[in-house]
């Protein structure tokens, strides 16, 4: 048996033998960690009743087993020992938790009062190191209150235990003169609850010692802030007595101090006073004047390592801007590196890490005091500012957190200046703009992922917008607790403000007033709802209309312009696109980039966020009738873009084609829709709708979204329905309904499907249109053969094959070959079957129609399988697969597995059979083709 080890302060994590163990799901791990912490025999119906509360006995209990099996198939299953009623950890299992380290930690110390002091400091601070987050960070079960409730309390009386280590160690380092080290720990206890006065005032205290007095002075004003933002309250006499005494020069040394505790008598544990040593600190400590949040950072662990990656590897990379639109999180994101970089990189800047807040800033010589004011420096004498503090910085090693610069681009110049004279020092700045300097590295923030519709409870559960929304929320109300099927209205709230942490921040401070259906339809309905009434927001973010105004304010006229014409774009755009439908030229697209209204990607696209488009979008509405045209434009301009693309849907470059329509799909159909809905204004727009028709059906066809693609065009029908009956409308009507058969068919509504295809043959038999003929007889054809109306599918598809051999209409007659091969393949008349199928083959891959060949591939298969020859039946089955899988054809892939599983079943193997039907009636379920589950 090796050691299991669960480190639980901060997110859970596992491992057995050093090597980490990732759980298959998050209550195995609940009750992994419940059943540890524990430590004692647990009844079966009590863990069943915790972790499946809405589950009768007899169910709970068979998840239960369920569970504790995946748990021991992970772990092994030498650390249990279990009963048919019960479970307990073996008393010989060698399993260590750091929230049981880190309490034994804390014990020894209050239980050998013999202890040296020196020691007893170490025993401390090994107990804090191992604290490296709260109690299962990110964790939750929503479904079960009692698991949660526990974790709750468990998670509240460790922090308290946290924070009495820190006191004593605050109190011992300062005892001892090691102040820098002192104020380290202090301010880690000040970010436990920075409402914790007694603990402002201590850091105040510590500052002063260590003869830092404007920084004590300005932690008074942050504690003031913090006080009547949160509470409407001002800091209490002790702590404004405690500012006075400072500020005058009145506060007694550290030796000189009144020997009286000063925390409240009972709140914290103290130590004694010690006598001094001379042990150093068992980790340096970097000066620093970081503001102490008062809310816990949420997700984002990858950015924070690239970026401090960036800042500790990259010699050259001493200017560093964080680049995003407002609300992003930005600052929250920089402090949270700058605070990382505190605790664990602590040699990097020898000197200090220093927070200057830029956005009241508004002048070159404003920028210098600024500066100098952060890194705790005074000017004196009579030489120029810039000189005093270039003089000063030049034999430093810290780094310079310059937070919201966008307004002092013009400025930007000093700070090449400062990295030439002050080689040590190195730079994080946070901006709405690019800085354009020469010197500067980039790093893009964007908002949080939302969850997919198709997300499972636990990958919500886990998503970083949906536990953000949750914190905050649950600071506005404590209580506050949602059912698993609450947490879709969260997943809503979060797609509509697009995982902007600021509006799911504003958000949440009205769970109290309002249910959650009620705030996402708030938010859906007006911008200016993400409000918020706490005093402690900075102006700037105190709504989401002031963030996004502050925005538009940066651009220019023109930039206005093409920002507010862009929003008809939907999930993206390409810079051709922004040129032709927007009037964007590459320099405006350059600098809306770099004003973190757009995003570039490699791929050569641009996106926009999803409030920043909203926002502009109202502006674009207040002028209708650019408005129109604009629309219009991206109308034409898709259309015309299908277009293009039409020739090579049918040919080689099929696979490529369907990538670029599946990336501009949202496009295209807000393009398809505008033209639907204009159609009865101009005949020219009817002809628009032409352009999309073949494009979205073979999209549709060849990624088996059939469901979609029948509602997609119903609703096409359902548009026009009211046109006048010209010939360019009937021809619109046919096209549609022969299309909106065959994905009928495909869903498994055969009647519905011939009545769509024969009113499509009806009205074409009117306009004499052959290559749309031939599109009905086929698929017509293909509609009898499965219903096994043989003699009705050969007349259609005879017909067909006729028509395209006049016409020389290739592609179409690649199909109706194969459909004829076939019917003869289910007339048992298997030679005419490959006959066909093999010209229809040949003729495919003449054209270069690499998809079509699968269903060619399929019925040569089916042929080799009846006439016994198995081995090139799979070979054949696969050939096709693998084409399938080229183009993402799901049922194309289902077909073949299905004719696999056949194969297997007569070479009498029913286990490899029944493992590829289960894996094909998965993906017939998955893409809803009722045609599949029942064939």
């Amino acid at each position: 048996m090796g050691q299991l080890k669960l480190y639980l302060l901060g997110a859970p994590r596992v491992e057995l033998d050093n090597t980490r163990i990732d759980l298959p799901r998050r209550k195995v791990l609940a009750i992994l960690v419940y059943v540890v912490l524990s430590r004692q025999t647990l009844p079966r119906d009590a863990l069943a009743a915790i972790f499946w509360p809405a589950s009768d006995s007899k169910t709970a209990r068979a998840s239960l087993r369920r569970e504790l099996h995946a748990l021991q198939n992970a772990i092994g299953a030498e650390w249990l020992e279990t009963t048919r009623d019960e479970l307990a950890l073996k008393a010989d299992a060698d399993v260590w938790s750091d929230v049981e380290a880190f309490r034994a930690a804390l014990e020894s110390v209050d239980q050998d009062k013999a202890q040296h002091d020196a020691q007893a400091e170490k025993t401390l601070l090994d107990a804090v190191t191992l604290y490296q987050g709260d109690f299962l960070t990110g964790f939750t079960l929503s479904d079960c209150p009692t698991f949660d409730d526990w974790q709750f309390f468990e998670s509240e009386s460790l922090r308290r235990e946290y924070a009495g280590a820190l006191a004593r160690l605050v109190q011992s380092l300062s005892a001892q003169g090691h102040y820098e080290t002192a104020i380290n720990y202090a301010r880690r206890w000040l970010a436990i609850d920075p409402l914790e006065e007694p603990v402002h005032r201590e850091l105040m205290r510590v500052y002063a010692w260590a003869g830092q007095q404007a920084t004590a002075l300005r932690q008074y004003e942050e504690c003031a802030r913090i006080l009547d933002g949160e509470l409407g309250a001002a800091p209490d006499e002790a702590t404004q007595a405690l500012y006075d005494a400072i500020r005058t020069r009145r506060f007694p040394s550290y030796q000189e101090r009144a020997p009286t505790s000063p925390f409240h008598p009972g709140t914290l544990p103290s130590l004694p006073t010690p006598e001094p040593i001379t042990q150093t600190p068992s980790q340096p400590s970097t000066p620093h004047n970081l503001p102490a949040q008062a809310t816990s950072f949420i997700g984002r662990q990858e950015e924070v390592g690239a970026i401090c990656q960036l800042l500790l590897e990259q010699a050259e990379c001493r200017l560093l801007t964080l680049v995003g639109p407002g609300g992003i999180g930005k600052t929250r994101l920089a402090l949270q590196v700058a605070q990382q970089l505190v605790d664990n990189h602590a040699d990097a800047y020898v000197d200090g890490i220093f927070f200057a807040g830029l956005e009241t800033v508004d002048g070159g010589e404003h920028l210098i005091a600024a500066l100098a004011d952060a890194v705790g420096y005074g000017f004196q004498g009579s030489s120029a500012p810039q000189e005093q503090l270039m003089h000063y910085l030049q034999t430093k090693q810290l780094l310079l957190l310059l937070d919201n610069f966008e307004h002092l681009l013009e400025q930007a110049g000093l700070l090449p200046v400062i990295l030439q004279s002050a080689p040590g020092v190195t730079m994080l700045a946070t901006s709405r703009e690019a800085l354009g300097l020469q010197e500067e590295w980039l790093y893009a923030v964007g908002g949080f992922t939302t969850p997919p519709a198709d997300a499972t409870l636990e990958d919500v559960e886990q998503n970083s917008a949906v536990q953000l929304f949750l914190q905050r929320a649950r600071r506005t109300d404590s209580r506050l607790a949602l059912a698993p099927e609450a947490l879709t209205q969260v997943v809503r709230i979060c797609q509509l403000v697009d995982g902007l942490p600021l509006g799911l921040e504003l958000a949440a401070t009205w769970v109290r007033t309002l249910s959650l259906p009620e705030i996402a339809d708030e938010i859906a309905a007006n911008l200016d709802f993400l409000t918020t009434t706490r005093r402690v927001a900075p102006e700037r973010h105190s709504s989401l209309r002031t963030v996004l105004e502050h925005s538009w304010k940066l651009l220019t006229p023109a930039e206005q312009d093409a920002f507010c014409r862009l929003t008809l774009f939907t999930n993206g755009f390409t810079r051709q696109a922004a040129n032709r439908v927007a009037d964007a030229s590459v320099v405006i697209l350059a600098a809306l980039v770099r004003k973190s209204i757009i995003h570039s990607s490699r791929d050569g696209r641009y996106t926009m966020h999803g409030l920043l488009r909203h926002f502009a979008a109202a502006r674009l509405n207040e002028n209708p009738a650019l408005a129109e045209a604009i629309a219009e434009k991206h109308s034409r301009y898709f259309g015309a873009f299908l277009q293009t693309l039409e020739d090579e849907q049918l040919g080689a470059a099929h696979a490529a084609a369907l990538e670029q329509i599946g990336q501009e799909l949202e496009n295209i159909r807000s393009g398809w829709r505008w033209a639907l809905a204009h159609a009865g204004y101009n005949p020219e727009n009817v002809k628009l709708i032409h352009r999309y028709i073949e494009a979205l059906f073979q999209f549709y066809d060849a990624r088996s979204r059939f469901e979609e693609g029948r509602a997609e065009f119903q609703f096409a029908l359902d548009q026009l329905n009211a046109l006048a009956s010209t010939q360019d409308v009937r021809l619109v009507f046919a096209r549609l309904r022969s299309r909106l058969g065959w994905f009928a068919f495909q869903i498994g509504r055969p009647t519905e499907a011939k009545t769509h295809l024969q009113r499509s043959l009806d009205l074409l038999g009117e306009l004499e249109t052959q290559k749309e003929l031939i599109f009905s007889l086929n698929y017509l054809g293909a509609i009898h053969r499965h219903l096994g109306e043989y003699e009705e599918a050969r007349q259609m598809l005879q017909t067909s094959q006729q028509l395209c051999r006049e016409r020389n209409e290739r592609f179409g007659l690649t199909v109706a070959l194969n459909i004829l091969g076939q019917v003869a393949y289910l007339q048992e008349d298997y030679a005419q079957a490959q006959a066909w199928c093999e010209e229809s083959l040949a003729l495919k891959q003449a054209i270069g129609d690499r998809r079509g060949t699968t269903f060619s591939l399929l019925y040569l298969g089916l042929v080799a399988r009846a006439q016994h020859d198995y081995a090139k039946a799979i070979r054949l089955f696969r050939e096709s697969m693998l084409i399938s899988k080229e183009y993402g054809d799901r049922r194309g892939i289902a077909m073949g597995l299905s004719n696999l599983a056949e194969v297997e079943a007569l070479m009498g193997h029913p286990a490899q059979a029944q493992a590829l039907y289960e894996e094909c009636l998965q993906i017939y379920t998955d893409i809803y083709n009722l045609l599949g589950i029942v064939t």
